[in-house]
């Protein structure tokens, strides 16, 4: 994930430069040997070639499914349907108020990416009438500056998406890119 730096550039004529974005890797929760949630939490700096321990992960709401990092907060969609923000500056955790989750599948856990530190977006696989054969994919977006109860909004549906639990999702301008592999009868295509 891409953390923002602390500061601002260098004003020229009038206008502020964007603060220069620094590479990190942040790693939170999992599963220990015993099957039991681990509730750790670190960043990893390059430049410093460190891992930085942080507060815990919240135990209350289940394992951490996806995670993205949108201007200051690193926000971890949980396989409780909550959403929790870890506060890059403040070094604590809490609960974002939202409306009701996106619909999905138990078995295909949401993605979150970041689209200009302003939206969120959550994309999931769901079963609208509750058909195996009738999944539709969905992107549901979340405009992180709006009131104290956040909204999920339908974006995009898309019938004919992949399912594939292990799809990698990124955002770039307009675009979601996505990196997935079709399955036909449980085998993966050779293309």
């Amino acid at each position: 994930s891409t953390v923002p730096a602390h500061g601002h550039g260098k004003a020229s004529r009038q206008q502020k430069q964007p603060a220069q974005a620094r590479q990190a890797l942040i790693a939170v929760g999992g599963r220990g040997p015993w099957d039991e949630p681990l509730v750790s939490g670190e960043i990893y700096d390059p430049v410093t070639d460190k891992w930085v321990e942080i507060a815990g992960f919240p135990t209350d709401v289940g394992l951490a499914c996806s995670g993205a990092v949108c201007g200051d907060m690193f926000y971890v969609y949980c396989e409780s349907d909550t959403v929790v923000a870890y506060h890059l500056d403040a070094g604590s955790w809490s609960v974002v108020q939202t409306s009701r989750p996106p619909p999905r599948l138990r078995d295909y856990t949401p993605a979150l990416v970041c689209c200009a530190s302003m939206f969120m977006l959550c994309v999931s696989w769901c079963d609208p009438a509750n058909r195996r054969d009738k999944v539709v994919r969905k992107v549901f977006e979340m405009n992180l500056g709006s009131t104290p109860l956040l909204h999920w909004t339908e974006a995009s549906a898309h019938p004919d998406a992949p399912m594939d639990s292990n799809a990698v999702f990124a955002a770039g301008q307009d675009r979601i890119y996505a990196v997935e592999m079709f399955r036909i009868f449980g085998k993966v295509l050779d293309f």
